[in-house]
């Protein structure tokens, strides 16, 4: 019970008020539409005025159907229930533009901490933004280490300002004296409060795609270290991506 409310307290921290061998294309390239792909969340906690914001990414679903959008973010931002969600929670694009979320899925259980720290929403409409839609990769993720186990070379956790990003690579497993649970790894991507549900970026044969998201840092009582989490999308996202790439209204 402890260890979950550590767990819950780091996550709110995210939260805001109101491979190839070829050592020159594995390293994630830092195109000016990499960040396009982020997006913002905004809930606003019943009986108030002043909404928190998180992130989230506009998904590739390679749907000629532009009808609604697939974003993948962060489960701590939403409050509870999905009526409420579908209420008090939207997309907010660039001049404030804002979208309606009309369907969301999340983890079926709820005890394995940052495990279940993810969520899938459809918004009602297309985003009239200027994106660049990030790509996931399709085939199911190892059991142990999920797509991150064959990752060695840089990575990339997009800000909006690119000047502000530094070369970051995922943090070998056991590296910070812990165990981290399945699904689970670490990086040393430079990010701020509010950039939970940001992706993290790698590369393959076919190019920069999503190996996971951002959900925030984690302090380690027994080595007095925080680290920087995120949760790597294995078949279990994908599914969920599948049923909104799907999903009408």
């Amino acid at each position: 019970m402890v260890a979950r409310l550590l767990y819950f307290a780091v996550s709110l921290i995210c939260l805001l008020p109101g491979l190839s061998a070829n050592a020159d294309s594995s390293v994630v390239p830092e195109y000016a539409g990499a960040e396009a792909g982020l997006i913002g969340i905004e809930c606003i906690p019943e009986g108030g005025t002043v909404g928190y914001r998180f992130r989230g990414v506009v998904i590739d679903t390679a749907n000629a159907d532009r009808s609604h959008e697939v974003i993948l973010t962060t489960a701590h931002g939403f409050p509870a229930a999905t009526e409420t969600i579908t209420e008090r929670c939207t997309v907010v694009g660039e001049k404030e533009r804002r979208y309606p979320i009309r369907s969301i899925w999340r983890p079926s259980s709820q005890d394995r901490g940052a495990v279940d720290d993810w969520a899938v929403v459809v918004t009602g409409k297309n985003l009239r933004e200027r994106l660049w839609r990030q790509r996931v990769r399709t085939e199911p993720a190892t059991e142990e280490q999920g797509q991150a186990a064959e990752i060695t070379v840089p990575i990339r956790l997009p800000l909006r300002f690119l000047g502000a990003e530094r070369t970051c690579v995922l943090r070998p497993p056991g590296s910070a004296g812990v165990d981290l649970e399945d699904g689970i790894f670490s990086h040393t991507c430079r990010s701020w409060s509010g950039h939970s549900g940001s992706p993290v970026l790698a590369v393959d044969k076919r190019g920069a795609f999503i190996l996971g998201i951002h959900l925030g840092r984690r302090w380690l009582a027994e080595t007095r270290q925080s680290l920087k989490i995120g949760r790597v999308i294995d078949s279990e996202i994908l599914a969920a991506i599948r049923a909104a790439t799907d999903w009408r209204e």
